[in-house]
């Protein structure tokens, strides 16, 4: 059967019986129903053999306890039984039990209590399934709603501290001492941004690309004078646990913050490109993530394990931590530049 078809016949089922809980509507719907089953049973009793005195009033039993529920059968089923009893079991024009009459009519009580009950007893059971899923709606969307206020507000909570940071930070008189504070504002607001693109609004984990290109585009618009561009270029793409993707952001996000500080004059701008490719680490699948720029690039004689940036030492300490590794050298090409590589394993997410 169509699926189509199915979901429309459940959508139709839900909304029945139309007078449930009502049965100053429900009681005349099955008298009328009944009185039409009544009128074709008169119509074809010519046509019909003897021994079906019931052959219209079960389904108009069934029909009213489905539209009009418990209520709508009943009155149909004893509107139905005085009728066929009166009309059509013999003896004719009367409402005695005694010999066949009390066994015919027993087994038409029989049917019609065995449908109403069962009709009744889907529909209430529809009634609390449904009743469940909407509880259970409810559930999910508050739980959605709270996941994602928890989100947004430990991300606002960590840039807060980051601003008092960097406000403390501008009454250090020493200067090492006021970069260092400065650094770490900087940082503490990263990791809040990065807690910010972790997850969509309804809790499931971002892919690493969708979360990278967030995190980066907001690094740019918050860190230049609006002349640098950002371009993503996503050859393979992956969905990793937070216990990878905080790394992976912290580092992807040192990188992009290297580069605008220390690539680019101001008011010349340029692009940052940030690449995301697959790439096998020790016979494992893994990933390779590469932060390039085409600005002025490194100094003569620049090694990572020279250099005396507190940020890239973190970075190339958290590759460490992943299992993988990170490296700044030279672009290769005309037009210079920075290139920085993180390459690292993946894990199972849980």
């Amino acid at each position: 059967m169509d699926g189509g078809f199915v979901y429309l016949l459940q959508r139709v089922f839900r909304r029945l019986p139309l007078a449930g809980g009502r049965p100053l509507l429900a009681v005349p719907a099955g008298l009328a129903i009944t009185a039409v089953a009544f009128a074709l049973r008169m119509a074809l009793d010519s046509e019909l053999p003897s021994g079906f005195p019931y052959v219209t009033f079960f389904p108009a039993v069934v029909i009213s306890a489905v539209l009009f529920g418990l209520w709508g059968g009943i009155s149909s089923a004893v509107l139905g039984f005085l009728l066929a009893r009166w009309y059509f079991v013999a003896p004719v024009g009367s409402l005695s039990m005694a010999g066949g009459a009390g066994w015919a009519m027993g087994l038409y009580v029989f049917v019609v209590v065995v449908d109403i009950i069962a009709i009744h007893s889907a529909q209430v059971a529809m009634g609390s399934l449904d009743r469940e899923r909407q509880r259970n709606r409810d559930l999910a969307e508050s739980r959605q709603l709270l996941f994602h206020e928890l989100q947004h507000r430990v991300g606002n909570n960590l840039q807060m501290v980051g601003s008092l940071l960097s406000l403390q930070g501008r009454r250090v008189a020493d200067g090492p001492a006021r970069e260092a504070v400065a650094e770490a504002a900087r940082r503490v607001q990263l990791v809040g941004k990065i807690q910010r693109t972790l997850y969509e609004p309804e809790g499931s984990q971002r892919s690493l690309s969708v979360m990278l290109e967030e995190l980066v585009r907001d690094i740019v618009a918050s860190g230049s004078d609006g002349t640098v561009s950002v371009r993503m270029d996503v050859q393979h793409d992956a969905v990793i646990g937070a216990e990878q993707s905080i790394p992976v952001a912290l580092i992807v996000g040192e990188a992009v913050s290297n580069a605008l500080e220390h690539g680019f004059t101001p008011g010349e701008g340029g692009t940052i490109t940030v690449a995301v490719a697959g790439h096998r680490l020790d016979g494992a699948g893994g990933l390779r993530i590469t932060v390039s720029d085409d600005g002025r690039g490194l100094t003569e004689g620049f090694t990572l394990e020279g250099s005396t940036s507190l940020g890239l030492r973190i970075a190339r300490s958290l590759a460490g931590s992943l299992g993988g590794s990170f490296v700044v050298v030279r672009a290769d090409g005309a037009g210079g530049g920075t290139l920085a590589t993180l390459d690292f394993p993946l894990t199972a997410t849980a």
